[in-house]
């Protein structure tokens, strides 16, 4: 299932942002959350960089106050906070460490 998702990623060569998303991103994951997530269910996104599945998990439930999106790296935090502003998913600057 192809689907297409909306969302700020650095660009390391020009430091602009680009705005898109596709489902070549990590072949297989998205359709594995497609297959598995439902409506009303909780997701976490441990290690979520800049938050391409919970943006999708969000869809998927229809409730995206059920997605949690943790990340420990500071720089792509910010980015992350900026990408799920407008889909109401809670981001949380996540501890974990190797």
């Amino acid at each position: 299932m192809a689907f297409s998702i909306k969302m700020l990623v650095p660009n390391t060569i020009s430091n602009e942002y680009e705005c898109k998303y596709r489902s070549s991103y990590e072949p297989g994951v998205g359709e594995i959350l497609i297959d598995n997530l439902s409506s009303g269910k909780i997701f976490y996104d441990v290690g979520a960089g800049y938050g391409i599945f919970s943006i999708l998990a969000a869809r998927v439930t229809g409730y995206p106050e059920n997605i949690h999106a943790l990340e420990p790296n500071p720089y792509i935090y910010e980015v992350l906070k900026i990408n799920n502003l407008y889909s109401y998913i809670y981001s949380h600057p996540s501890p974990i460490l190797n």
